[in-house]
């Protein structure tokens, strides 16, 4: 990057110098996701605090240099609502300055849109239209509040089975443009948390997790899907790979030996996969060498990968089954930040909809064949069924009543 912490405060008096030039009627926005996180809002508060009380003279008529901060709405049903509220005052305090809920999308676990979930997302899209009602800056706004919310906006309209949020089930309508549940949250939001509540969803037997392998599945509520292989935690040994989990790691790599990474997932939206470099055992943390190079191995679905960072982005489509291959050599010497740590496996461009159906490492003998099992997720799992019953999964659509053209009394 060229410019250091700097750089948001030279865009925007770069911005402000063009707008008020040319006396256009526009607002600057600092437009950020994540910030129904406390920890986030503060930051992101202090900054837009600190830029505008040290550049308040530079604009005609005493305007803020930052005049609104859009809150991207990318939500899902773990999203804390009281944390969205709280920071929305938070925000509030900031003279001058307005707030605008941008991209807002709540993701369901895909695969299929069941009833128990397409009624908990009308009852998070209801409460949050709720709260965005009680602090918006026109007449909806009776409570006392701050009117500092000028606008809503969605990431889009019907739900997609590709791309962004694809088979997610993230908006008010569904593939074939039927009204969902959602939608009656939105427009007639007291009434509709009047008359649901939140369903607590059937759950299936959730898969025993092993020493050093963490998995994720938006269908178990994680919000990312993917998994984790913790290779060691000798930092004297491996000085990048470290695990809070009490040194669980599901192996020690050998000094030059090759290993063979295979796993089975199926696509529910996303269609592309990348086998990253992670620095711990949380659901991200990439190492920066890995940022640099995460695009620059493509592979197809029947290739195997002998690179990590590896990009698998064809070869598949949405809900289809595969399996993808990395084999490497490991030698440990690379820096903490390099291409080398703890293996991530995540979803390609953007998305995050797909399940981990099992994942094997093996260590490479001396013939170029695996000759040792290092993991087996999950444990147990036989290959019959790797080459079986796992590759059959199948997701099916729920189609929904459209929206009476009525309104409610």
């Amino acid at each position: 990057m060229a410019l250091g912490w700097e750089w948001v405060e030279f865009a925007f008096l770069k911005a402000a110098e063009v707008v008020d030039r040319n006396g256009w009627d526009l607002k600057l926005v600092y437009n950020d996701f994540g910030l129904d996180s406390p920890n986030k809002a503060r930051v992101t508060y202090e900054m837009v605090k600190d830029i505008n009380e040290r550049y308040a003279d530079v604009r005609p008529n005493g305007k803020p240099l930052i005049e609104v901060i859009g809150m991207q709405g990318h939500y899902n049903l773990s999203t804390n609502v009281q944390n969205v509220e709280e920071n929305i005052k938070l925000f509030a305090t900031l003279p001058g300055v307005k707030v605008h809920i941008t991209e807002m999308d709540i993701a369901l676990p895909p695969g299929e849109l069941t009833p128990e979930n397409e009624n908990n997302q009308g009852m998070k899209y209801a409460e949050l239209f709720q709260i965005y009602r009680n602090y918006a800056a026109g007449p909806a706004n009776t409570t006392g509040n701050p009117k500092v919310i000028e606008t809503v906006k969605l990431a889009g309209v019907r739900d997609v089975r590709d791309g962004w949020k694809g088979g997610e089930f993230a908006m008010p309508y569904d593939y074939d443009g039927h009204a969902k549940k959602a939608l009656l949250g939105i427009l007639y939001t007291d009434k509709f948390l009047a008359t649901h509540e939140y369903i607590e969803p059937d759950t299936d037997q959730e898969q025993k997790q092993i020493d050093g392998v963490y998995v994720y599945d938006t269908g178990n509520g994680d919000s990312w899907s993917g998994a984790n292989i913790i290779l060691g935690n000798d930092a004297s040994q491996w000085p990048w790979s470290t695990t809070d989990e009490d040194g669980k790691v599901a192996f020690t790599p050998e000094k030059d030996a090759t290993y063979r990474l295979s796993f089975n997932y199926t696509a529910k939206g996303t269609s592309s996969i990348r086998v990253r470099w992670i620095k711990d055992n949380s659901n991200g943390g990439y190492t920066s060498a890995d940022g640099a190079h995460v695009n620059s191995y493509p592979y197809s679905a029947n290739e195997v990968a002998k690179h990590i960072p590896a990009f698998f982005n064809s070869g598949m489509v949405n809900m289809g089954s595969y399996t993808l291959t990395s084999e490497i050599k490991l030698e440990g010497s690379q820096p903490a930040d390099g291409l080398i740590g703890n293996i991530g496996i995540r979803g390609g461009g953007g998305g995050n909809a797909f399940s981990i159906n099992w994942i094997k490492v093996e260590k490479v003998g001396t013939n170029g064949e695996p000759d040792t099992l290092l993991v087996n997720w999950p444990e147990g799992l036989d290959d019959d069924i790797h080459i079986g019953r796992k590759h059959q999964i199948k997701g099916s659509i729920r189609t929904v009543p459209a929206l009476p053209t009525s309104l409610p009394p």
